[in-house]
């Protein structure tokens, strides 16, 4: 997982990001505040909750985006955030209907700010969120549109010949590996390529066999809701035609499962017969 400079834009620019993001995930009437005293709200975003007789329901969110150069480095204390209720509650706002308060940065959200809004939400009549620094640097690795437009294209990574997969989920032979200066010897084992999973999981078998060390925490999104699990970097060889570094998830299953965090930066080809070809996007036939 690249580490997002943050430096390339500023206060400004992260609230117009977190607008397109928004509009990503399914939010509507996006409206943005622009300069000038705005109580703290930056903008204002409708989630449409579904509901099961009733259909979608508007819900209308009322935001505060907090940036730092420093991203994840810096956090957001309680003194930044106060007073929830009473911006949500003011004349100023009675016409936009609000209902939630969503607090979005990319830094760390300390844990009085977190116990803040937790006590908003349970004793108020308004709904409080968050996304924190880890969160909103999750959510652009999975938006390369948004990402290249704020931060530039990704680098391509040297690679070799295109791997061939029989079939879309066939088993394939790996070699993988920890990184960095202690590199350890190679792993050989089974994995599935899968190009609707956004990111690589390894199974504990793996990760000891390799003595691969968690290097963070990632928020991930499942059916179950948002997750938060270890991350450790290795380095995977695809038919042992190139190793390419991942951050990997480590979790119980049978099996290593690679992503679409690994086939970045690359174009992935079915053909005719159910083969897949992966090749570097600028090597495409």
């Amino acid at each position: 997982m690249e580490s997002i400079d943050w430096t390339q834009i500023d206060d400004y620019t992260f609230v117009k990001l977190v607008g397109e993001m928004l509009t990503q995930l399914g939010f509507v009437n996006v409206d943005y505040q622009g300069v000038g005293p705005d109580g703290g709200i930056d903008l204002f975003a409708t989630e449409l909750v579904p509901f099961t007789v009733q259909g979608r329901i508007p819900f209308r969110w009322a935001i505060q985006c907090k940036f730092s150069r420093k991203g994840v480095n810096e956090s957001v204390n309680d003194a930044e955030v106060r007073d929830i209720e009473g911006i949500l509650r003011s004349e100023r706002y009675q016409a936009q209907e609000l209902r939630g308060y969503l607090l979005v940065t990319n830094r760390k959200v300390t844990q009085n700010v977190i116990e803040r809004l937790r006590g908003t939400d349970r004793r108020s009549q308004f709904r409080a969120a968050w996304i924190d620094g880890a969160g909103i640097e999750n959510l652009l690795r999975q938006h390369d549109q948004i990402y290249d437009r704020y931060f530039g294209k990704r680098p391509y990574l040297p690679i070799g010949p295109p791997a061939v997969i029989t079939s879309p989920r066939a088993e394939v032979a790996v070699r993988i590996r920890t990184t960095g200066e202690k590199m350890s010897i190679p792993v050989e084992t089974k994995a599935v390529i899968d190009t609707g999973a956004e990111i690589t999981v390894i199974p504990p078998s793996v990760s000891h066999q390799i003595d691969a060390k968690p290097v963070g925490m990632q928020h991930i999104q499942t059916t179950a809701g948002q997750l938060l699990v270890n991350v450790a970097l290795v380095e995977i060889s695809l038919e042992g035609n190139f190793f390419k570094q991942v951050g990997a998830v480590v979790a119980d299953v049978p099996y290593v499962l690679i992503g679409r965090d690994f086939l970045q930066g690359m174009t992935v080809v079915l053909e005719p017969n159910g083969a897949i070809r992966v090749y570097p996007e600028k090597n495409t036939p």
